[in-house]
């Protein structure tokens, strides 16, 4: 569970910060 929620976040991050990047 805990890698499961590990991977969810980073890829929650991932998609995250490349959505603010391409707003700046």
């Amino acid at each position: 569970m805990s890698q499961t929620f590990t991977k969810s976040m980073a890829r929650n991050i991932f998609y995250g910060g490349s959505v603010f990047f391409f707003l700046l």
